[in-house]
């Protein structure tokens, strides 16, 4: 991954060795708009580190309604409910 990773500002604050670690497993990934990155009740396998743009988090109602309740860009992370980004044993 190149040094564009230093464009999300979680990433970019981590330590040189905690980046080098995560580094192995950081993939570069286009987004196109409609893209649903995790559906509700389903297993998270892979966190996304936006570099540009944002992912919206959305509540969808019984009735299938959806509602933004959440905007993710460059600053954070979505996915990192799944536990420690990395392993410091």
């Amino acid at each position: 991954m190149p040094a564009r990773v230093k464009e999300n500002y979680i990433l970019k604050r981590l330590e040189a060795d905690d980046l080098a670690a995560l580094r192995p497993n950081l993939k570069p990934f286009t987004m196109v708009r409609g893209t649903v990155v995790h559906r509700s009740k389903t297993q998270i396998d892979q966190v996304y580190f936006p570099l540009n743009g944002m992912i919206s988090i959305l509540a969808v109602t019984k009735s299938g309604e959806q509602i933004e309740t959440a905007v993710v860009g460059r600053e954070g992370v979505v996915g990192a409910s799944i536990g420690s980004l990395v392993d410091r044993t």
